[in-house]
């Protein structure tokens, strides 16, 4: 009888206490708010008013007006999300809170396209460290100098191209990342005409048709998981589509290993980083294992990095046809510091400090991408009274940031002096914002900086860049010349020719 009755006794506890654990929580969530934003419909909540097209991060600039809020909040079918505007707010979650926010909302499309080993939508777990610890190995600052003679032959290569198509140069200038980053990575070499490049060719492609459809709202099946296991010929879902970009990921892959196990069978030497990576691998791993994670490492980085130092490249054209006296003062320290009888090179950069605040201003006046890759939250958070449950979708909107007029008056204007201090010497501001956030922070981020800035280096010691004839007095236009993806893709004709004779003869030798 006894036992009986501490049986129910220790049952009723039991029961008293899920329901105590019950209530409090839900007094928790009544006594929390979400941040302001556009109100929710029933069930599908804000699913009409994010933008399929156009330029989201400039809407969520606007809600950030209209709530007087630098932290929104939405949501689309139960999922919630959140905007952070504002760097402090950026910095408080991201940085100081990063055991939180670092890892990645779940996309199936991604799995159905084959892009699930990217480091990129990598969750946050053990392959995710395995990946950054080899990132650390390969791409510290340190370890990155060895790339430096790759950028120098790449880059000095393009200009000589430059020469024969000054305005014909867009085909050259975004190949650029590309070429470098197969001669380092995998030490094959581009040559044109780069549309018949196999190589090139796959990897654009499959990069390219794979971003597209990881923007927010660009597959059906993100928004509604459930969805994927529905027949794949289902038309409307896009699992067509899903599955052709699948194959391109799988060549993708493939073709550099490929590649490299050819040069190897045949005697010739290979010292690109995926060489030196199977070289180094632990004998006591399984082969193809080690040879998997090698190849998504390094194909993670090509994907992550040639579009946008593409995109940065073609930014800083466009700021120099638009702002001449930009131009003009460079070349001048330029002539000054190196002088008129050779190229720039890397170990130049701490001695042109009008060069690095264009660098820096081309980052920040339209960003590489205005919305970072967006983080997830592992577990409940609370901001400033604000509730962030776990599984939500934060979104850093880096436009935001990068215009804040408080920081950057006159955000709209290309202006590299804002980036020197009353005593005329370089400040603390880095931009770093442009290479994401806390540990998603770019693991190659320091390859990218140095790219970026010897091509800008390169082309205003050697070259003019000018607006075509017929649109010499055409105002800028950032809704027309940008387009609405993930990255800031500029579309627009320059023409790029040599400084002098004597400029030309420079670039011919290669000096």
């Amino acid at each position: 009888m006894l036992s009986y009755s501490s049986t129910i006794l220790a049952l009723i506890s039991l029961a008293l206490s899920v329901v105590s654990l019950f209530l409090k929580r839900r007094y928790k969530h009544c006594r929390v708010r979400y941040p302001p934003g556009p109100k929710p419909m029933p069930f599908i909540g804000n699913l009409f008013d994010i933008p399929k097209s156009g330029k989201p991060w400039l809407l969520y600039a606007s809600w950030a007006k209209i709530y007087n809020s630098d932290i929104l909040h939405f949501s689309i079918f139960g999922k919630h999300v959140f905007v952070l505007n504002s760097a402090e707010i950026i910095t408080e979650l991201f940085e100081k809170r990063s055991h939180i926010y670092s890892d990645r909302p779940y996309a199936p499309v991604a799995d159905i396209m084959g892009w699930s080993f990217t480091t990129l939508l990598l969750p946050y777990g053990d392959k995710w460290r395995q990946h950054r610890r080899q990132y650390q190995q390969y791409f510290r600052k340190e370890a990155s100098v060895k790339y430096h003679a790759f950028q120098t032959k790449k880059i000095r290569d393009m200009l000589r191209q430059f020469l024969n198509s000054p305005d014909e140069n867009e085909v050259y200038y975004k190949t650029i990342g590309a070429a470098i980053s197969m001669s380092s990575f995998y030490g094959y070499e581009l040559t044109p005409p780069f549309d018949n490049d196999h190589m090139l060719v796959i990897t654009e492609e499959a990069v390219q048709k794979g971003t597209r459809s990881l923007v927010p709202g660009a597959a059906i099946v993100n928004t509604f998981p459930a969805l994927r296991h529905l027949p794949k010929w289902l038309p409307g879902i896009g699992f067509k589509e899903a599955l052709e970009i699948r194959k391109l990921t799988q060549e993708m892959r493939t073709a550099p290993m490929r590649f490299i196990k050819t040069q190897m069978a045949s005697g010739h030497e290979n010292n690109s980083l995926l060489a030196e990576m199977l070289r180094n691998n632990d004998s006591s791993e399984e082969s193809e294992a080690v040879e998997q994670n090698a190849i998504d490492i390094v194909v993670s980085l090509y994907a992550a990095g040639s579009e946008t130092t593409v995109s940065a490249i073609a930014t800083f054209i466009l700021a120099m046809m638009y702002y001449p006296q930009v131009q003009k003062k460079a070349q001048e320290e330029l002539d000054q510091v190196i002088g008129p009888d050779r190229l720039p090179v890397i170990d130049d950069r701490s001695s042109l400090p009008y060069i690095e605040a264009i660098y820096r201003e081309t980052a920040r006046w339209i960003p590489v991408a205005n919305l970072a890759s967006p983080h997830a939250t592992s577990r409940d958070d609370i901001y400033n009274g604000y509730y962030i449950p776990k599984g939500s979708i934060v979104i850093s909107n880096v436009w935001s940031v990068s215009h804040n007029p408080q920081v950057y008056p006159d955000p709209d204007v290309f202006k590299p002096e804002r980036f020197f201090g009353s005593d005329g010497q370089l400040n603390s501001d880095e931009v770093n914002y442009a290479f994401g956030f806390g540990r998603r922070v770019c693991p190659g981020r320091h390859l990218a900086s140095s790219t970026i800035w010897l091509t800008m280096a390169s082309i205003l010691a050697a070259f003019n860049v000018q607006r075509p004839a017929n649109m010499s007095d055409t105002p800028f236009n950032y809704e027309e010349i940008f387009g609405n993806g993930t990255v800031s893709n500029p579309s627009f004709h320059s023409y790029i020719y040599p400084r002098s004779e004597h400029a030309r003869r420079i670039v011919e030798e290669g000096i």
